[in-house]
C-alpha cells in the first residue's frame, strides 16, 4: 500500500515522440490536460495584453 518507486516506472508517459513530423504529442489524459492548461494560459495571457491601454 502507498506510493512505491517502481509503479511510476510502469505508468505511461504523457507525451510521446510524434511518428512524422518533429515535436511530441500527448499520450494520454494527463498530457491532454496539460495541453489544454497551456493553451488556457496563453488565450487568457492574450486577452489580458489586449485590455491594457499601452
Amino acid at each position: 500500500m502507498g506510493w512505491n518507486k517502481g509503479d511510476a516506472m510502469e505508468q505511461s508517459p504523457w507525451f510521446r515522440k510524434k511518428r512524422v513530423g518533429y515535436g511530441w504529442t500527448p499520450n494520454n489524459w494527463k498530457g491532454w490536460a496539460v495541453t489544454l492548461i497551456g493553451i488556457l494560459i496563453v488565450v487568457a495571457a492574450v486577452k489580458w495584453m489586449a485590455g491594457l491601454d499601452v
